[in-house]
């Protein structure tokens, strides 16, 4: 009886050790399924309606089709040795480590769009070039940070310690109190320390750059289609290097310790044509296709407040049943922008031209890409209220769209001013509206990109982005000037073409 009791004691202990194990290896499994840095979030972080964190889904996204950590570490190393440090004019620069070194992005007054493209372009500059990349805003622009987390400490693009006027003046878009200003933008030497800082101003230059990143032109600004391009002439545009024989270790200001930048065009899908970095990018594990994605899900996650608004369009987009899920994006213009339509009920005709195109491509899809009986969730985003609403009385369940929230644009405080569009009794939009804007902004790029094909308006980058932001392959098919279009199943764009058209991801 006695050795019973003990052959039993141990046959209990055994089995706690093997079941301790095995959980532990299941645990271990997980966490190579999530990057590191995503996968240390607090449990209230990702918490969302519907129990459904679109931080975990996107985790796993990235951790799938973003390469290799030696990018990720390489740039986590640079920035943890600079994040901490301030770059007032004051500080000692020079005594600092010599991997105290950023690239500092200022917000251009634009939308959600303009805006981040060229921050993810920009990032891979910092990359190259052994820079931390620190995001700055000013005025009443809403920063991202209203809208967007850091992923962990490693990478936490919000500036410590503040940055002087001086600086991010010369970048600002309204320069001198004049939007579209074209005059010199370099700094005053008597005033800053232009070997300690440099500003390269990039906002519609394309030249300038196709030079940050090693690039050649190969069509004139009026050949590749452009519109809004500026010249701008001046001693802060930088000139073209010719690619050197090192790897991706040289920098067009490489003895320049912070260079501070402003841009609203990309260079992300152009540079695997780079000579100083295309290598380098496929070593890493990363693609023309998904390099735009793999940075913005390196740096960014949706805040609490996002995934508060979207919790549940995202678990519903994020639904694993097989369900054929159609983004469509509707850029209707700025001036229905607040729920300004100004057509009553009884011009739906015109309204529904408008969206039309976009329906129609979406019908083609669900005919060649459906399978039998497979069930079709079409999701609209659009600034006009009274487009969605029409939407959803047409197509009922079968269309996911907000109906009932009147859309700000992030950067209505300037275009609200003379506008002739703009009802509001108090003039521009608050600070609180403007941060509310920012959020319903991110969360509608996050879900359109969650579907599997995408239809948008081609002279527009908001729903553009959130079609780059999808991983994918042969998913886009882009609206130009309300025509219709073939969608079929050999119709898509190529993301080549994509690239160079409007604000551009190129």
């Amino acid at each position: 009886m006695y050795y019973r009791f003990i052959l039993l004691a141990a046959l209990q202990y055994a089995l706690f050790v093997l079941t301790s194990q095995v959980c532990e290896a299941t645990t271990n499994e997980e966490s190579l399924r999530i990057p590191k840095q995503l996968s240390s979030l607090p449990n209230e972080k990702i918490t969302a309606a519907g129990n459904f964190s679109a931080t975990t889904h996107f985790a796993r996204q990235f951790s799938v089709h973003c390469g290799s950590n030696a990018w990720k570490d390489a740039y986590s190393r640079v920035h943890h040795h600079a994040r901490a440090h301030s770059i007032r004019r004051s500080d000692p620069l020079s005594t600092r480590h010599h991997h105290q070194r950023l690239a500092v992005s200022v917000a251009v007054e634009a939308g959600l769009a303009d805006r981040m493209i060229g921050t993810l372009s920009l990032f891979y500059y910092a990359l190259f070039s052994g820079r931390a990349m620190q995001l700055v805003t000013y005025g009443q622009l809403p920063g991202f940070e209203t809208a967007l987390s850091p992923v962990d400490g490693h990478v936490d693009w919000r500036l410590q310690g503040g940055i002087d006027d001086e600086l991010i003046d010369v970048l600002k878009y309204t320069y001198r109190g004049v939007r579209g200003y074209i005059g010199g933008r370099s700094y005053d030497p008597t005033v800053v320390d232009t070997t300690r800082f440099r500003p390269v101003y990039m906002v519609n230059d394309f030249d300038a750059t196709d030079a940050l990143f090693g690039l050649k032109r190969t069509k004139t600004k009026e050949e590749e289609g452009h519109n809004n391009t500026l010249s701008v002439h001046d001693s802060s545009v930088i000139k073209h290097h010719e690619p050197s024989s090192s790897r991706y270790e040289d920098d067009v200001y490489g003895e320049t310790p912070v260079v501070i930048l402003s841009s609203n065009r990309g260079r992300a899908f152009r540079l695997f044509e780079s000579p100083r970095y295309r290598q380098s990018l496929f070593d890493f594990g990363l693609r023309p296709e998904t390099c735009l994605a793999c940075a913005f899900h390196y740096l960014f996650r949706p805040s609490t407040a996002v995934e508060n608004l979207y919790g549940d369009t995202f678990r519903r987009l994020a639904d694993n049943k097989p369900i054929l899920k159609i983004g469509i994006a509707v850029r209707v213009g700025d001036e229905v922008f607040g729920g300004r339509d100004k057509r009553e009920q009884d011009d739906e005709a015109y309204l529904w031209s408008i969206a039309e195109p976009y329906f129609d491509c979406a019908s083609q899809i669900e005919a060649t890409r459906a399978q039998p009986g497979q069930r079709v969730l079409i999701y609209l985003i659009s600034e006009s209220l009274n487009l969605r609403q029409l939407a959803k009385e047409r197509l009922g369940d079968k269309i996911l769209t907000d109906s009932f929230t009147r859309y700000d644009h992030p950067d209505d405080v300037h275009n609200n001013k003379n506008d002739k569009y703009n009802d509001r009794k108090g003039g521009p939009s608050s600070s609180d509206e403007l941060d509310r804007a920012m959020q319903h902004a991110v969360g509608q790029v996050l879900a359109f990109s969650m579907a599997d094909f995408h239809v948008f308006t081609s002279q527009s980058g908001f729903g553009r982005l959130g079609a780059w932001l999808n991983f994918g392959w042969h998913h886009q098919y882009a609206i130009d000037n309300g025509v219709r279009r073939k969608c079929g199943l050999d119709d898509y764009d190529l993301l080549r073409d994509d690239s160079v058209k409007w604000a551009g991801m190129k």
